[in-house]
């Protein structure tokens, strides 16, 4: 062999080894950009799943009085306020009951006064009696 075929040769081993280099380079870069975009597909499938609200739901049921736990307390007011009535007298009619709407000046109840009266009339009554006996 003479060196015109031994360079021609050395130019052909070096083309053929540029060609494996190129295409080894070339399958590195496609297995790359594959993984990469199988990531983010992954990625985005669970982003998805994460996204749905996930709601457990219990039924409720009365527990074992085992399980029950009792613990001595006292509940007081911080202040006792006295609730009187801002006027005397026994209902004879109701017209709206608690939690209606109503308007200005509707007439709420009908309170009898002369009931109230009568009764003290009574409650006197009987005390005298009650005195006379004695």
């Amino acid at each position: 062999m003479n060196e015109a075929e031994q360079t021609h040769h050395q130019t052909q081993r070096l083309k053929r080894l540029a060609l494996y280099v190129l295409i080894a380079a070339i399958v590195v870069a496609a297995w790359g950009i594959f993984s990469r975009l199988h990531a983010r597909t992954a990625l985005e499938h669970s982003t998805q799943a994460a996204a749905v609200a996930s709601v457990i739901v219990v039924t409720p049921h009365h527990s074992d009085s085992a399980n029950e736990l009792v613990l001595p307390g006292d509940v007081q007011p911080y202040t006792d306020a006295p609730i009187y009535a801002r006027t005397s007298g026994y209902l004879k009619r109701w017209y709206a009951d608690i939690g209606k709407q109503v308007k200005a000046g509707e007439l709420l109840a009908d309170i009898d006064h002369l009931q109230l009266a009568g009764d003290k009339a009574q409650v006197l009554d009987g005390a005298s009696a009650a005195d006379r006996a004695v």
